[in-house]
């Protein structure tokens, strides 16, 4: 895979449907935008990276919406919100799939890991792809001023930004952990481990499960379609978090038998992930964490997106302290390992 950095570059995408996904009770609370895109810039979007969605000036979110240490996720319509102050540039979003006339999804589904030499793989995949697809949480002013586009209408947006992801080739099995909407970044993972041949084990969690259906009512159906398995958990019907399922079902049988090295991928709110590093280390399992944080501009400028990890060029036996330093999380990552963040 080719991880050298990208240009991003400015995008008008034509909406081509919208789908609307709602919990138990009827509310509407996300949604998938499939977007027409150049083939050119399909090609080089890879596994961590992300789209910057602009919205009009008229709904900006401002900085005052949000909570000190919050990322973009947890918006609050606070009374005492300046409107004059630190307009946000747009919504950084995961690009959640790719839609082309090349490899179909359900051919992944009992792939194995000597099936297609990689080279042609990759071709096949992205042959003639035209659309990519968003999977977006209803979650304030900005996310739901961008519901309000209709099919034909224009997104714009910057991208592809974020550092691709590098996988290694020590490991047999992947283990997705998801928090809600954060699933969003894990499926380009699962899609790209399973065409390597790798068994994918995800466990989901949400505050209710039918955030996780199709409109058929099919639980996790884009997972299932290549091969993932899929294990859910909710707050309604099973009160139970999805790092709760990830302690029992590393204590199971099922992963007593899993045959090789595994390794974990993990996308969600920053308490879920700092849980996970915690259940990684314990189960001396490496870990991968996409964190969900606020960013203002998406290419590193504004530094809103910070986060602060160990410093391994450098020693800390002179002045007995570990040496850490701050990266943007948008142009650094947004995945890490979660062994390099220091989550205190």
């Amino acid at each position: 895979m080719d991880l050298s950095p990208v240009s991003a570059r400015p995008l008008s995408l034509k909406v081509e449907s919208k789908e609307d996904i709602s919990d138990s009770a009827g509310n509407i609370v996300a949604f998938r935008l499939k977007l027409c895109c150049e083939s050119d810039v399909l090609k080089r979007v890879r596994p961590g990276h992300f789209l910057q969605v602009h919205i009009n000036s008229e709904s900006r979110r401002y900085f005052s919406e949000y909570r000190s240490g919050d990322s973009y996720s947890v918006l609050q319509g606070s009374p005492n919100r300046c409107p004059e102050k630190l307009e946000f540039l747009g919504i950084p979003l995961s690009i959640y799939r790719i839609h082309g006339s090349g490899l179909e999804p359900s051919m992944l589904k009992n792939r194995s890991r000597d099936f297609l030499p990689q080279a042609f793989r990759q071709r096949a995949e992205l042959e003639e792809a035209k659309h990519l697809e968003l999977l977006i949480g209803l979650v304030g002013n900005g996310t739901r001023t961008l519901h309000a586009v209709k099919v034909g209408d224009t997104v714009n947006a910057t991208g592809p930004l974020g550092k691709a992801i590098e996988f290694p080739s020590d490991f047999e099995s992947a283990i997705l952990i998801s928090g809600g909407i954060g699933i969003a970044s894990l499926y380009p993972i699962a899609g790209h481990l399973r065409a390597r041949g790798h068994r994918v084990i995800l466990l989901a969690g949400a505050r209710d499960e039918r955030i996780l259906q199709d409109k058929e009512g099919n639980t996790l159906a884009d997972f299932a379609e290549i091969g993932v398995q899929c294990h859910v958990t909710d707050e309604v019907k099973e009160k139970k978090l999805v790092t709760q399922l990830a302690s029992e079902w590393l204590g199971s049988r099922e992963y007593a038998e899993l045959a090789g090295r595994s390794r974990i991928y993990s996308c969600g709110p920053w308490p879920m992930l700092r849980e996970v590093h915690k259940i990684a280390c314990k189960w001396d399992l490496p870990c991968t964490v996409l964190v969900d944080k606020m960013m203002l501009c998406g290419v590193g400028a504004c530094m809103s997106c910070v986060v602060r990890i160990r410093d391994k060029t450098k020693s800390s036996t002179d002045t007995g302290k570990e040496c850490t330093h701050m990266v943007p999380s948008c142009t650094e990552g947004p995945a890490f390992e979660s062994s390099d963040i220091v989550w205190d």
